[in-house]
C-alpha cells in the first residue's frame, strides 16, 4: 500500500551575479538516460567539469543520495576533499560546473583536525558521553549531499535507557532526490514511517508528531542565506518559534563543540534556532520553504520582515525563473 507522502516545498529566487554559486535552472538539451547523472563515490575526486557558459542542461536529474559514513578523527583537509568530490559528482546542476567550488569558511572554517563527530548512535541511543560518536556520523548527511539544500533532523537527541532495548539508528532517512530544471523542482522523498516506529521504540513522547529541525547550512554554502518558512501556503506542519515565523538568516555552520561530552569536544552543528524547528501534525502535510539569494546588506530586515501573510520585498536586482523544493516524506504516522 502506498502511504501517503509529506510535502515540504522550497521555493528559492535565483538572482543572477549576486552570489558565488549560480544553480542552474534554464532550459537546453537533455542528457542520455532519462537524466540520471552518473556517479562517483565521494571518496575519489571526479575530473574537474569542462566550463562552458553556453550549455544549459534541462531534464530530469536523479541523484543518488550518498549514504552517511564515519568521520571520526579525520583531518579537515580530508572532510573538504569529501564535500568537493560531492559538489563535482554532479557538475550540471552548477553554474560553472562546480570548478570554483570551495567549502565556505563561514560554515566548515570551524571544523577542527582530527575531532570524533556526533553519530547516529549517540543521538538515538547513548546520549552524550563516550558513545555519543558511535555510528555514522550524522552530518555526513548533508557534507556528502550538499544539493540536499533542507533537509530534517530529529530536533533532539535522546539517551535511552531501557536496557532490553538494542542500539539502532533511528533518524529521518532521505531515500530519493531529483531536480526537474525544466519544471524548476527539486524532490526528495524522507522515510517518515520507520523514523516515527523507531522513536516509539525508544519511548519519544512526540513519535506520532515528530518535532524536526530543518537543516539549511547546505542553502546557506551554496549562496542562498535566507528562508522563511511560509505557513500561509503550508498544511499540517506548525512551527515551534514562540513568534509568527519570520524570514531568517540561515545561523547553521559545522564547528567543534562540547555537547557531545567526549573528551575535548566532537564536530556537529550549531545553533539551534525556533525558527528552524517544525512539529509535523498529520499527514499529508506541506511546509514552504521560500530561499533567496542576497548579498547586499540593509536589503532585508531578519526577523521583522515580514507579517504571516504577506510577502518579502525583496529587489538587490533582477531575479530569474523561480528554482521549486518539494521535498517529499513517504510514510504515515499512524
Amino acid at each position: 500500500m502506498r502511504l501517503k507522502p509529506i510535502v515540504i516545498a522550497i521555493t528559492v529566487m535565483a538572482v543572477v551575479g549576486c552570489s558565488r554559486h549560480t544553480v542552474v535552472n534554464q532550459s537546453a538539451t537533455k542528457p542520455q538516460g532519462g537524466g540520471q547523472l552518473p556517479v562517483s563515490s565521494p571518496s575519489q575526486p571526479p575530473p574537474a567539469a569542462p566550463s562552458n557558459d553556453a550549455f544549459v542542461p534541462h531534464g530530469i536529474f536523479n541523484l543518488p543520495i550518498n549514504p552517511l559514513t564515519e568521520l571520526n578523527f579525520k583531518s579537515k583537509a580530508e572532510i573538504y576533499q569529501l564535500r568537493i568530490n560531492a559538489v563535482r559528482q554532479h557538475p550540471e546542476l552548477l553554474a560553472d560546473g562546480g570548478n570554483s567550488y570551495k567549502p565556505s569558511e563561514e560554515i566548515f572554517g570551524q571544523i577542527e583536525d582530527g575531532k570524533p563527530w556526533w553519530g547516529v548512535l549517540g543521538l538515538s541511543y547513548y546520549g552524550d558521553g563516550e558513545k555519543s560518536i558511535e555510528g555514522p556520523a550524522m552530518q555526513s548527511e548533508y557534507i556528502l549531499n550538499p544539493f540536499l539544500l533542507v533537509g530534517l533532523n530529529d530536533r533532539v537527541g535522546h539517551r535511552v535507557h531501557d536496557p532490553a532495548l538494542t542500539p539502532t539508528d533511528i533518524y529521518a532517512q532521505p531515500n530519493q532526490l531529483s531536480w526537474n530544471l525544466d519544471a524548476s523542482e527539486v524532490q526528495i522523498t524522507y522515510d517518515i514511517s520507520d523514523f516515527s516506529k523507531g522513536l516509539r521504540m525508544i519511548h519519544v513522547d512526540y513519535a506520532d508528531q515528530p518535532e524536526m529541525v530543518m537543516v539549511a547550512y547546505n542553502a546557506r554554502d551554496l549562496g542562498y542565506p535566507f528562508m522563511y518558512l511560509a505557513l500561509e501556503s503550508s498544511s499540517h506542519v506548525r512551527s515551534m518559534a514562540p513568534e509568527a515565523p519570520y524570514a531568517i538568516q540561515i545561523p547553521q555552520f559545522v564547528h567543534k563543540g562540547g555537547s557531545c561530552g567526549y573528551p575535548g569536544g566532537c564536530n556537529n552543528y550549531s545553533p539551534s534556532d525556533p525558527a528552524l524547528d517544525i512539529k509535523v501534525e498529520e499527514l499529508p502535510a506541506v511546509a514552504n520553504i521560500k530561499l533567496w539569494k542576497i548579498q547586499e546588506q540593509k536589503r532585508i530586515e531578519v526577523r521583522n520582515l515580514m507579517e504571516a501573510k504577506s510577502t518579502p520585498k525583496m529587489n538587490p536586482c533582477s531575479f530569474d525563473r523561480r528554482l521549486a523544493f518539494p521535498y517529499f516524506l513517504d510514510g504515515s504516522l499512524n
